[in-house]
């Protein structure tokens, strides 16, 4: 189980590992796993042993009520063995209890990661009668905490690829040319109207020095991470082909650090806007 916590950001893999380890240290006729639904906003039975899977993919809990409210407030198992009901005293421990009875558990167990609810175990009584062992419901109860850790993470980590492809979309289709550098002056980003400006491939400049790129535009990159300065709008020529460009770059910060960690630059094609001013430049003459 150690080593699905390593399991590349895979979430069946971790969740499947996470049940067989339960099923293996405790013998149970019925389990269920609760967890958040695509929206996130009601739970549903992800994985279930021993119950109606007609009824259970008809289910779903809300976190603001019932017995995941309770499990979230309480921050703990929940263990109803012997009959034993710890509820009347909360608000609304019949609809909990009602809860329990569909799931058919005796022992619950909360994914809990920074005291938020991520989750929730389910066992049914163990298959030979007797009753859960303190060491049982520890270890669980640890498994289960970092498992809520792992799909914490899990969900970041894609969250985070969704948002890096979608920024990735946006800038292979932006009209403006941009290109950005990390800390060691290594070009991070290339887009593709920046390679038909400049006439360059992707491929021969990602992951490559700055100095790659014709001047001066190198030179501007270099000078907004070395000092912080920023250019708007500033109109240069390339020296290699005398192609006027108009030209922005900006420092790249992180937060808590002062110095640059990158720096970004965008620019635009404007031979025909030069070429619209230097024939509107002759006509006037022209009519003088």
């Amino acid at each position: 189980f150690s080593s699905a916590l390593g399991n590349n950001f895979n979430r069946e893999r971790l969740l499947n590992l996470f049940l067989n380890t339960v099923e293996e240290l405790i013998p149970v006729k019925i389990l269920s796993l609760i967890l958040p639904g695509e929206e996130g906003e009601e739970y549903k039975i992800y994985f279930q042993r021993g119950l109606n899977p007609l009824l259970c993919s008809q289910l779903s809990f809300n976190p603001s009520h019932g017995l995941l409210a309770f499990v979230a407030e309480k921050g703990r198992i929940i263990r109803l063995e012997n009959n034993s009901i710890p509820l009347p005293r909360w608000e609304n421990f019949v609809e909990v209890y009602q809860e329990m009875r569909l799931l058919q558990g005796v022992v619950f167990i909360p994914l809990m990661t920074k005291g938020k609810l991520t989750g929730l175990l389910s066992l049914g009584p163990k298959i030979t009668g007797s009753s859960y062992f303190e060491e049982e419901l520890e270890m669980l109860y640890s498994l289960a905490g970092n498992v809520a850790l792992a799909l914490r993470d899990i969900e970041a980590h894609h969250k985070l690829c969704y948002q890096k492809n979608s920024v990735e979309k946006i800038l292979q289709h932006m009209t403006s040319g941009l290109i950005a550098i990390n800390s060691n002056n290594i070009i991070e980003t290339f887009n593709k109207r920046a390679g038909e400006i400049l006439g360059l491939k992707q491929g021969d400049v990602i992951d490559k020095d700055l100095r790659v790129l014709p001047g001066p535009l190198g030179d501007l990159l270099f000078e907004a991470i070395s000092t912080g300065n920023s250019f708007y709008k500033k109109e240069i020529t390339l020296e290699w082909n005398n192609l006027p460009l108009d030209v922005s770059t900006y420092p790249l910060f992180q937060e808590g650090i002062d110095k640059p960690v990158g720096s970004v630059m965008i620019f635009d094609d404007i031979y025909e806007r030069k070429q619209l001013e230097f024939q509107r430049n002759q006509a006037a003459q022209l009519e003088v």
